[in-house]
Formats: C-alpha cells, sequence, structure tokens
C-alpha cells in the first residue's frame, strides 16, 4: 500500500500513534516484502534505494569467473512468473522448508548494465548489481562425457553430434544478435563467447547449452592471443578456435570413451612439456603459456593431428559423421591465421552439411554392410540399448 494512502487512512481513525510513525513503517515494511521475479528489467522503480528483498531462499557460491560472480539460487514457485516458471520447468524441487521451489543460476556483475537490482552489503548499504538469471545445468560437458558410455550405434552418434553443432547455431546468434527493444525498434549486435570450452557447455533438460558469456581476455587456447608481445583485439574468430578444440576432444570420446578423452588432455600436455623443454637449448622452438593448448603458440600442436589420425583409423565403420567432424575442425577451425577460420555463419552451413551427408549415407545404407542391419543380431543390439541405457546419468 502506498504511503499516501497509509497516512489517510490513519487519519480517519481514532487510534493515537506518534507523528514519524509511518516513516518508520516505511524503513522496516520492505524487509517484509519480497520483491518477484517479474520483468524486473522494466520495473527497476520497485528496487530504488535498495531496501528490498530478493526472493532467493537458498543461495550457494557456485564459482567466480572474469568480471562476474555466479550463485546457485532457489526460487520458490510463487515468486516466479509463469513465463519463468516454463523456462525452469527442468529444475523444479520440493525444499523440505520452503516446499516447491525452482532451482538456478544467478550470475551478477558489479560493473555491466544488465538485469539489475540492489542488495545489502554487510553495514546494511545499498550496492548496486548487474544480474542474469540462467538455467540450473545438472552438470556440464566435461562431467558429461566422464559418466556417460559414447554412442554405440550409427543413428545414436549422429543424434549425438546433432546436440553438439546445434551449438554453432547459438553461436552465430552470439556473433549477429539481433532483437527488438521495448520501444519497437531493433537492434543489432556483433559479441563474442570468448570462452568456450566444455566446463562453459551445461547439460540442460536432455539439451547442450552454451553458458558463462563473459568479457575476458582472448582465451589462453587461442594462439592468435599473442602476437610479438603485442595482444590482438578480440574477434569472433577466437570462438571458431575454441569451438574446434572441444569438437577435436568429443570426438575422442565418441571413438574411444571417457579414458581415452582424458588421455588427450595428457597428450598434449606431454607434447608442450617437449617444446618447453627444447626452447631451454633452442629459442627458435616455440611453446604455449597453457599446460593444455592445442597449439605450439602458433600453430596447432603436431600432437593434435597425430591424434586425429589415430582417431580416424579406430573409428567404427558403422561411424557415419565423426571423420567429418574432425576433418572440418582441423581444415577449417584450428587455423593459426584467425582471418582463414570459417565465420560462424558459414561453420552453422558447413555442419548442417556434415549433418545431412551423415542421415544420407545413414538411410543408404540400412541393410547394407555399414547398416545397423542385419549386421548386428537382434539379441545384441538389445544388450547394446540395454547397456547404454543404464550407462551413469546423474552424479
Amino acid at each position: 500500500m502506498p504511503t499516501e494512502i497509509l497516512k489517510g487512512h490513519l487519519r480517519h481513525s481514532n487510534l493515537s500513534y506518534p507523528p514519524d510513525i509511518i516513516e518508520r513503517f516505511d524503513q522496516e515494511r520492505w524487509a517484509f516484502f519480497p520483491a518477484k521475479l517479474e520483468d524486473i528489467y522494466l520495473h527497476t522503480k520497485y528496487f530504488d534505494g535498495g531496501r528490498w528483498i530478493m526472493p532467493f531462499c537458498r543461495k550457494e557460491r557456485a564459482g567466480t569467473g572474469g568480471a562476474a560472480v555466479v550463485d546457485v539460487v532457489l526460487v520458490q514457485k510463487d515468486m516466479v512468473p509463469d513465463i519463468l516458471k516454463a523456462k525452469l520447468k527442468g529444475s523444479e524441487l520440493s525444499d523440505k522448508e520452503f516446499g516447491s521451489a525452482l532451482r538456478a543460476y544467478l550470475e551478477w556483475y558489479n560493473t555491466l548494465v544488465l538485469i539489475h537490482w540492489s542488495r545489502l552489503d554487510e553495514d546494511g548499504a545499498a550496492q548496486l548489481t548487474h544480474n542474469i538469471l540462467l538455467e540450473y545445468g545438472d552438470y556440464d560437458l566435461d562431467e558429461f562425457l566422464a559418466v556417460r558410455n559414447p554412442p554405440v550405434l550409427n543413428r545414436e552418434i549422429i543424434d549425438f553430434w546433432g546436440e553438439i553443432l546445434a551449438l554453432a547455431t547459438t553461436l552465430e546468434k552470439i556473433h549477429d544478435f539481433q532483437y527488438k527493444g521495448i520501444d519497437g525498434h531493433a537492434r543489432r549486435f556483433n559479441g563474442w563467447h570468448g570462452d568456450i570450452k566444455p566446463g562453459n557447455i551445461l547439460y540442460i533438460q536432455g539439451k547442450f547449452k552454451l553458458a558463462d558469456l563473459d568479457l575476458p581476455s582472448a582465451p589462453e587456447c587461442d594462439p592468435g592471443r599473442l602476437k610479438n608481445k603485442t595482444k590482438t583485439e578480440h574477434v569472433q574468430k577466437f570462438d571458431t578456435w575454441s569451438f574446434g578444440c572441444v569438437l577435436s576432444s568429443i570426438a575422442t570420446w565418441v571413438v574411444l570413451g571417457s579414458s581415452a578423452y582424458y588421455q588427450y588432455d595428457r597428450v598434449r600436455k606431454l607434447a608442450i612439456d617437449d617444446l618447453i623443454e627444447s626452447r631451454k637449448f633452442d629459442k627458435t622452438f616455440r611453446a604455449p603459456r597453457a599446460e593444455d593448448a592445442f597449439h605450439d603458440g602458433r600453430d596447432v600442436l603436431g600432437a593434435v593431428k597425430s591424434w586425429h589420425k589415430y582417431l580416424l583409423n579406430a573409428m567404427r565403420r558403422s561411424d557415419t559423421i565423426t571423420g567429418a567432424v574432425l576433418g572440418l575442425a582441423e581444415s577449417k577451425m584450428l587455423v593459426s591465421e584467425p582471418r582463414e577460420r570459417l565465420p560462424s555463419a558459414e561453420l552453422v552451413v558447413e555442419l548442417q552439411r556434415i549433418m545431412d551427408s551423415a542421415r544420407n549415407k545413414y538411410a543408404d545404407n540400412r541393410g547394407k554392410a555399414l547398416g545397423e542391419s542385419p549386421d548386428i543380431p537382434s539379441e545384441t543390439l538389445k544388450a547394446l540399448l540395454e547397456l547404454d541405457r543404464m550407462a551413469p546419468s546423474d552424479f
């Protein structure tokens, strides 16, 4: 109830009260009125002065990075608008103390103008922060590949790559983001992610999604980071290189499983250790600063190319897609000169071409030597599917 209306009610009552009762009440009542998560960015007047309780019944620090801090928060369903409930429906849980609630990530900044409200610091003073509410992911890609068995059948392999390659479409939208503002005017931004890696790809409600959009310096995995001790400008092709590294790692898991996925890190570290050792005696040798990089300081590591050949030799006969993904990653993404890498829009087209080709080959090979049937007996097929179903899916 607005303060002036409350004053009017008191004036027409027979109650006796101190003259400053309304002001004192107004200073205290904020603590009993938690804000709802509905169009906060349109209603910032609700949070003027910072004297409001945010609707998070539980909060736990998840991590920090770059300019942001990320918390895992719990919000009671009654405090969440229907449109947001639909977005977070896979994150609903029952809390012993607070009942039905939704779990999400809260990413907040002290410097960026995003969704914003005020919070209170330890001394009770209002501190303006800028926040994004994100879907909660059960685990990231790195954890997913550790607990899941790779797909075995050709159709499963194609479907899995389809989920991964869809991330390229998200990347394209980040690089060329268009939206209509509340004033009705169309706006367009050319952005970049800046830190694509397995730890920043979350598995949410059965789909992989890019997370942790940040404003870091160019990723250490990219050989274009430093040239002659001068930091290069941020360009979207850094994302192309980083996504190529991710595809290379995922291909390892698809072909050889979880143990080889972690061995691949070790292979690169050993190669870089050799470069660092050689550089002690010959300064013409290059070496990256990151111990598990995919490059030698300028070009893709020879160990990475050799590993790709190893994967191609070990690949299942029925796999009609992984080899093509590796070929694209090596020839068009893991290229030392950023300008020669595929832009995200062209990358989407190439990956879609690979998907279409793999699906066509699968359709043509059904019942032939490369198909799942009739080469795989029904009892073996049944056992493979059962083993896949029994693979760990949760921590």
